[in-house]
């Protein structure tokens, strides 16, 4: 895969970033450590581009995951893409998590 893959974003994972960018913008009062944060993220899934055996496959469908800072970002490798599924806090309530739960939007 080229590292000038696409990076696309679930319309879940899309919201979740944001809330978590936001809530470090307030927290902060400045957006310098979201955008460090940001930065990370892309370089992250950018290398996933380049590598498609980044991160921890987790399931039969070829999700796989990996790190940054406290956040835990599940995401596919496709041909042309870099799909990112979901974002989470990985401090937070893990036995909720369920990955069926992105393929399944009505579900919170």
């Amino acid at each position: 895969m080229a590292s000038d893959s696409k990076i696309t974003w679930h319309p879940r994972a899309k919201d979740e970033l944001a809330k978590i960018l936001a809530f470090y913008n307030q927290r902060n009062g400045s957006t310098e450590y979201s955008d460090r944060l940001l930065e990370k993220i892309e370089h992250r899934l950018s290398l996933a581009g380049e590598n498609c055996q980044l991160g921890e496959k987790i399931d039969k469908n070829n999700v796989r995951r990996t790190g940054v800072e406290n956040f835990i970002i599940y995401f596919l490798i496709t041909p042309d893409s870099v799909d990112v599924l979901t974002i989470r806090d990985a401090r937070r309530k893990p036995k909720r998590f369920k990955l069926s739960d992105v393929f399944n939007p009505d579900k919170k």
